[in-house]
């Protein structure tokens, strides 16, 4: 922990070196972008949390968030327990997760648990559909999520206080501090939460109602953010992010002995120059990222990560064009490798689009190498069309990969140095409507993946292997409607998915899944919000269904629909802003399992205080 605290006040002794660095030159502005390529995304969807959204789920994970503003599916083993998303027919290790540019997915495992991504201390959280290879390189097979910080230029100091207090016997707390002076904005933010987790549910197969039990836990973490202006065309960037997460492993149902327990903690740093010149805006990046985790007190999982990037975009009249080399150096020291494994990734890519008067194009190349590994080519071409002012066609045609995980490899026994990268083809093509405050989307697409890795039974253990076939399809619709007035404001949005994703081959002669849908893919999603804000208060009611599931076995899962609402009051006073809120969540005390076997709470409560004072510049 020490040494963790040594590297954030490294950060605070350069913004010291920095401050006195500053010059006055007069230049294009250089702007802190969201998600870093999301221009050269022409044609593919991206979705972006509203700001009050946000607020409201500032007690919750990014996962519950994204389940209530977008029909996708999030596969909970619990009440806070380990979760990964899955959309477009694709599991949680074909998404990939991006903090400031950096991709953070497990090196180990492939995937981000977002039970361990607060929404407390990320400026922005957007969801990119669909395949993105060639923009983010592996993981990006069914889409992104991206989490990025942005600097307040508004001088003065900021401070924020948050607790709240939950149902099960949950506390949280947490804090913000933004500092703008002249070119250079600090901002840290800290949150720490506790829960006995205790909820209350029936078994199944007899009708008793029992209370949860070994599934607690504790988690906090802290963030530091600092913006410092050069000059207009010059900005340093550093951010760094630590999470610390304690808990207990929730049982199956009917399971009252278990004590299993997890320990994890990530440290995540990055620091970027970019410069704006006459000849290209070039961005240099270096990360650093480190996961540590300890499971029931025996297994240690830990890795490392050494990112470096250099890129640089040029504008013409019509043509934008980025090119750029990002190298990802790993480390893993794993109980249960034979040894301790290093890997070298690199990519080369470049990015182009091209801007006509109603037709806009993207061509993307990614190529990647891997050490000791066969590389991989990601290419992409996708197109914008204004139809007119209200309408607009959009298209695209993709290659994509996924790199096997170090675990997929190196696991003993049975990991497979031999497995090739997965390989998929997609296309999509959908049409977009905006008039007025009123913007909806239709968008169908279909992917063909080979080298599909599943792991199977050999001998007395299981190994991993190349040899699932998956087509997927389907559609999404998604709706917005906002209103602004003076005295009241109003945002209506609702989204609906259709995702087929089936096997096309056997892989055993006992193998029945031909045709079948995909484990833990439900066919149907659906979500639907109404944000009401007004002088007496503000009212958020919140639905997202979720279809039914196949299991590994030949269980079912039934659907299941959630609603969850929130009244709220904010009160201006001579001594700062006062923010009251009080959430239901699962407002009808829906009984449902995320996971066969795996108890969630019914209805519960959260009641939130914030507290916001601003000292401005005199």
């Amino acid at each position: 922990m020490r040494k963790k605290l040594y590297l954030f006040s490294a950060l605070l002794v350069l913004t010291n070196f920095a401050y006195a660095q500053l010059d006055s030159l007069l230049l294009d502005a250089v702007e802190v972008r969201g998600i870093p390529y999301e221009k050269y995304a022409v044609g593919q969807k991206v979705v972006t949390a509203d700001s009050s959204m946000k607020k409201q789920y500032a007690q919750n994970n990014i996962g519950d968030l994204l389940a209530a503003t977008n029909p996708v599916y999030i596969r909970s083993y619990g009440n806070n327990m380990a979760a990964g998303i899955s959309f477009r027919g694709t599991g949680p290790s074909h998404t990939g997760v991006f903090w400031n540019g950096i991709n953070i997915n497990s090196r180990t495992l492939g995937q981000s648990d977002f039970s361990l991504l607060p929404v407390i201390g990320t400026d922005e959280i957007s969801l990119q559909y669909g395949s993105a290879g060639a923009l983010y390189g592996s993981d990006a097979i069914g889409g992104t999520v991206h989490l990025n910080n942005h600097p307040n230029w508004k001088e003065g100091l900021t401070l924020s206080l948050n607790q709240g207090l939950g149902s099960f016997g949950t506390t949280q707390t947490s804090g913000l501090v933004n500092f703008t002076k002249g070119k250079v904005n600090f901002k840290s933010s800290g949150y720490y939460q506790v829960a006995d987790n205790d909820f209350s549910y029936t078994i199944p197969s007899n009708g008793r109602v029992v209370k949860q039990n070994n599934a607690s836990y504790k988690y906090y973490g802290f963030n530091q953010d600092i913006y410092i202006q050069l000059a207009s065309n010059k900005l340093i960037t550093f951010n760094g992010w630590f999470n610390s997460n304690y808990r207990e492993i929730q049982p199956v149902i009917g399971n009252f002995t278990s004590q299993t327990d997890q320990e994890d903690e990530s440290i995540r740093l990055t620091a970027a120059y970019q410069h704006n010149s006459d000849f290209a805006y070039t961005t240099f990046r270096t990360g650093f990222v480190k996961d540590y985790q300890l499971y029931d007190q025996g297994s240690v999982v830990q890795a490392r990560q050494i990112i470096n990037q250099v890129q640089s975009e040029k504008k013409w009249k019509k043509v934008k064009a980025t090119i750029g080399v990002n190298h990802n150096h790993i480390i893993a020291d794993v109980d249960s490798y034979d040894k301790q494994r290093n890997e070298d990734r690199i990519d080369f890519f470049a990015l182009s689009t091209l801007k006509l008067s109603k037709l806009t194009l993207a061509a993307n190349f990614r190529y990647n190498l891997v050490s000791g590994y066969s590389s991989a080519f990601a290419p992409s071409l996708s197109g914008e069309y204004t139809l007119s002012p209200n309408w607009k066609l959009v298209g695209q045609l993709s290659k994509n990969y996924r790199v096997p995980t170090l675990n997929d490899r190196y696991w003993s026994p049975g990991g497979n140095i031999d497995l090739k990268a997965e390989t998929s083809y997609n296309t999509e093509g959908g049409i977009n409507f905006t008039k007025g405050a009123f913007s909806a989307s239709a968008n169908y697409y279909k992917m063909w993946v080979s080298e599909w890795i599943i792991w199977v039974p050999e001998s007395n253990y299981w190994t991993p292997k190349n040899i699932r076939k998956v087509n997927s399809e389907g559609f999404e619709v998604l709706t917005n409607y906002e209103v602004k007035r003076t005295d009241i404001s109003m945002n209506l949005s609702a989204g609906y998915s259709f995702n087929k994703a089936e096997p096309t081959n056997t892989i055993s002669a006992t193998d029945r899944s031909l045709g079948e849908q995909l484990p833990y893919t439900p066919k149907h999603n659906a979500n639907a919000a109404i944000n009401l804000v007004s002088k007496f208060g503000r009212l958020l009611i919140t639905g997202r269904y979720t279809g039914e599931r196949a299991t590994i076995g030949s269980t079912i899962l039934e659907g299941y629909f959630l609603m969850d609402a929130t009244v709220g009051k904010r009160i201006k006073t001579n001594i700062g802003e006062f923010d009251l809120s009080l959430s239901a969540k699962n407002v009808l005390g829906a009984e449902y399992q995320s996971i066969i076997n795996t108890a969630m709470p019914g209805r519960y409560y959260q009641f939130n205080f914030n507290y916001l004072i601003q000292f401005k510049k005199r």
